[in-house]
């Protein structure tokens, strides 16, 4: 999602946007835009999930979500699987499951996984923002931005659907409307690091290296685990424009 994936809040990785005219050089490449999903977290969690007491379909989750985080995906998706063969409608191992698929690349049995959820709970925002970043990921851009609509009618100022909403509209070529989306994503969350991250990639790409280190510094000081695959790039492409600018 940007950020190895925490699947408890990570954003995912997202295709690459062709450079502007102002092209970094090869020895600091551009950070590209990531758009951002979102699991459901089980309560509680069992302090050793690697020794279940029984086999319930809490566990199952519990398990699944655990292994999720690990990076397992066969011991997530067996848990996940198992739970849905006992609650079919659960929306949330459908939301995670999507998730699960997503990482992998899998984006077909991500996208029917994720409809799925939405179909069974029609106001889950999280179903329908990450059910939209899948779409996004196919270049179904219409799709996409239907899902992002759904949930931002739902939840307005959900910082996670502006960002993806951003992302969609600049696959559009968009720009300008990308940028009015991550502000206002940016006045609901001040410290949001995924806001901050797409902000900067974006006035990079635009030829505004001032505006970009801003954000880039600011996405470094609010940068959390979610976040740490990013960092290392960021911090080298700050160091570029600094050199850049003197």
């Amino acid at each position: 999602m940007l950020p190895g994936v925490n699947p408890g809040a990570a954003p995912v990785g997202a295709r690459a946007i062709a450079p502007s005219a102002a092209a970094p050089s090869p020895a600091s490449p551009r950070p590209t835009p990531s758009p951002v999903t979102r699991t459901e977290v089980p309560s509680p969690v069992p302090s050793d999930p690697s020794k279940p007491a029984a086999q319930d379909s809490r566990n199952d989750f519990q398990l699944a979500l655990y292994y999720h985080r690990a990076g397992d995906f066969e011991n997530a998706l067996r848990h996940y699987s198992a739970l849905l063969q006992k609650d079919e409608l659960n929306a949330q191992a459908h939301n995670n499951l999507g998730l699960l698929y997503q990482d992998k690349g899998l984006l077909e049995e991500s996208a029917r996984a994720l409809r799925r959820a939405t179909l069974i709970e029609p106001r889950n925002v999280r179903a329908h923002n990450n059910y939209g970043v899948t779409l996004l990921k196919q270049q179904n851009i219409d799709g996409a931005l239907a899902e992002f609509r759904i949930a931002l009618t739902l939840e307005p100022r959900n910082v996670d659907t502006l960002v993806n909403m951003a992302l969609a509209r600049k696959a559009e070529g968009q720009t300008d409307v990308s940028r009015e989306l991550l502000l206002q994503a940016l006045s609901a969350a001040p410290k949001s690091a995924a806001v901050h991250y797409n902000l900067a990639v974006l006035y990079d790409e635009t030829a505004e290296p001032g505006r970009a280190l801003d954000h880039y510094r600011k996405f470094l000081d609010n940068v959390s685990a979610d976040y740490a695959d990013q960092a290392p790039a960021v911090r080298a492409r700050v160091q570029a424009l600094n050199s850049r600018e003197k």
